[in-house]
């Protein structure tokens, strides 16, 4: 039985009402974690009811990494280490048994609006993907076989976990190049920034869950790990095979952590050091513009990116090629049309930075686009997408109310193969861009199964 967004929000609040210990449970386990709001809240599951449209979402991004390496790729003549020249950030060379470029392009998340015009990719966040997710993976399984859950099965809805930690913990394995009956000893290393409330909450979640699916996981702060013989050591004298790192080097080093010994971590010889944010992640921000160029050349192959992804363009002093057909200027063109794009820092994280056109004064707006095209702050222009406005069952004060919502749905890839989603809500009521910092309201866990009935 198909039913509309609307009527599953509709269901799981009315199922929420009838098992309200299971609520408060559920809003006291998410909060502290990073995606929620702190207040107490019920992830909205399932917001994606159509498996069908999850599916071919799921096709498109594949589709779409794909473009987005071999874009890359050729931008760079085919050298990965003059990636960082042409992202335009500093880039420290990665472990020498760390995974190259090709592995990195099999992690992704994206940054979905679900809009009239269909399901618009915005964003493709390359090699990120292996950072924290542990809110999502910790609430599916704490959550899905609870009494709410078994009661909305009863009206025909399926529900199924996001298995991103399973194809996580697979992917380790293989970077590890370890024998298969030898799992890699990991150490997560991480340092939270400060005036986060529950710091330990996502890295506690995130050495339970590796651990869970046969990881030895140990969480180390960077300023305890030392090398030995080329191999990392905590300082109860466990060596690793492979760190994943959760950490910042500028904020590392502002909390106390020396430069040199932050390389010396990330060169150790014997131990796979996976290195977020590099310079490819970075480069990930211009991306849909590069794909955008290829798609206007008329290159074949690249349909999939006019049908699912916004004109997307870096800011410069030039002439594009709009997808009307039209030739125009493309500073004076962002001025006159202000109202139809976003802008985005191409080197920031979180939204931050974003300007909304439609909600951004001209000279504000004009002034971002002066200083990108100094080289101040170089941005990549979007057209703006306007969400579809949704209801959600939101836990407030131990009621749940349906709350007309903006969303962007975050599907991952790992290894290139769909690993599960979360999903951003902001009220609707607030200008349509969701950012971490200072729009995020609350996460819905999305749980549709794609492989299978």
């Amino acid at each position: 039985m198909t039913q509309s967004p609307r009527d599953v929000a509709h269901l799981w609040g009315r199922v929420l009402q009838e098992t309200p210990e299971e609520a408060e449970n559920l809003a006291g386990a998410m909060r502290g974690h990073p995606f929620a709001d702190g207040q107490g809240w019920m992830p909205g599951r399932p917001l994606l009811a159509d498996r069908a449209r999850a599916q071919a979402l799921a096709a498109d991004m594949e589709q779409l990494l794909e473009l987005i390496r071999e874009e890359t790729l050729r931008r760079c003549s085919r050298e990965p280490e003059r990636l960082a020249a042409l992202a335009g950030v500093d880039h420290r060379l990665a472990a020498p048994r760390t995974p190259g470029i090709e592995c990195w392009t099999d992690s992704a998340r994206a940054d979905v609006v679900p809009s009239s015009n269909g399901w618009q990719v915005c964003e493709i966040n390359v090699d990120s993907t292996l950072g924290g997710a542990g809110a999502m993976a910790a609430a599916a399984e704490a959550h899905l076989n609870g009494p709410a859950a078994a009661r909305i099965r009863a009206h025909g809805l399926r529900l199924s976990a996001p298995d991103y930690y399973a194809r996580k913990a697979e992917v380790l394995r293989t970077w590890s190049a370890l024998p298969s009956n030898s799992p890699p000893r990991t150490a997560v290393i991480g340092i939270t920034q400060p005036g986060e409330p529950y710091p330990d909450a996502v890295f506690d979640d995130e050495v339970r869950m590796l651990r869970e699916h046969g990881l030895p996981a140990h969480r180390v702060d960077p300023r305890d790990v030392s090398v030995h013989d080329g191999r990392l050591r905590d300082p109860r004298g466990n060596e690793f095979d492979l760190a994943v790192r959760y950490y910042i080097p500028r904020v590392a080093e502002w909390l106390g952590a020396e430069a040199e010994h932050l390389h010396r971590i990330e060169e150790a010889e014997h131990t796979v050091v996976f290195v977020p944010r590099t310079a490819f992640g970075y480069a990930s921000k211009r991306g849909l513009a590069w794909l955008w160029e290829a798609a206007a050349e008329g290159q074949p192959g690249y349909e999939v990116v006019r049908r699912r992804v916004p004109y997307t363009v870096v800011v410069a002093e030039r002439h594009v090629v709009l997808p009307e057909g039209d030739v125009v200027y493309l500073p004076a063109h962002l001025e006159r049309n202000q109202k139809d794009y976003v802008l985005k820092p191409a080197f920031e994280m979180g939204g931050r930075g974003v300007l909304l056109g439609r909600e951004t004064s001209a000279d504000v707006w004009r002034q971002a686009i002066t200083e990108s095209l100094a080289g101040a702050c170089s941005m990549v222009a979007q057209r703006f997408v306007a969400p579809r406005v949704l209801d959600m069952p939101i836990l407030r004060a131990g009621r749940v109310q349906n709350r007309p919502v903006h969303a962007v749905i975050s599907p991952f890839l790992l290894g290139g193969r769909y690993a599960g989603s979360f999903c951003r809500l902001a009220p609707a009521s607030r200008p349509p861009v969701i950012n971490w910092e200072e729009d995020l309201m609350c996460t819905a866990l999305v749980t549709t199964d794609l492989h299978g009935e």
